[in-house]
């Protein structure tokens, strides 16, 4: 099954990146995750209106996200993203680790795991691949972590066998 990848959205918010952001095919509740986000910093005021742009595409108007205000750099309260309607975003301390949760008109909801900037594209890749895998039912901790050892066993495979070649995401 293809997995939808929103990498090449250069939207008027970019800032000419291109978005890496995977999600799944279809968004359905069996899913733990509907996907994947690999924000480039933490300044939520550069990464969030493409991601808002990308993800309002599949599901129409955006009305809130929640984050975890641990993971992201002060932004102002009253913060609004640029070229979007108000959306409300609520800072949780207690907000599960690397988790965006992106909520659209009639309930519509999107879970995204939110991969840290500083990730290896390895890791990144293979997160992004668990993340979107259809009837996924890990937590964004346990994606990272599955990730991450996945990770270095596909660098310890590649060092074995200097033909391999691994998938990676590029920056």
């Amino acid at each position: 099954m293809n997995t939808p990848s929103y990498g090449d959205d250069r939207s008027q918010y970019s800032t000419g990146l291109a978005l890496r952001l995977r999600m799944t095919p279809r968004l359905i509740h069996a899913n733990r995750l509907d996907g994947a986000w690999w924000p480039r910093s933490a300044d939520l005021i550069t990464e969030l209106p493409p991601l808002l742009h990308a993800v309002s595409k599949r599901i129409g108007r955006i009305r809130g996200v929640l984050l975890n205000q641990d993971e992201w750099l002060p932004t102002p309260v009253d913060w609004t993203p640029a070229g979007n309607h108000r959306v409300r975003i609520g800072w949780y301390g207690h907000q599960e680790a690397h988790m965006a949760v992106l909520i659209g008109d009639s309930a519509k909801r999107v879970d995204l795991l939110v991969i840290p900037s500083g990730d290896d594209p390895t890791s990144a890749s293979a997160a992004m691949t668990l993340a979107t895998a259809m009837g996924n039912t890990l937590t964004g901790p346990e994606a990272l972590h599955a990730a991450s050892v996945s990770g270095r066993l596909a660098d310890q495979q590649a060092g074995s066998n200097p033909g391999g070649a691994s998938a990676s995401i590029s920056n």
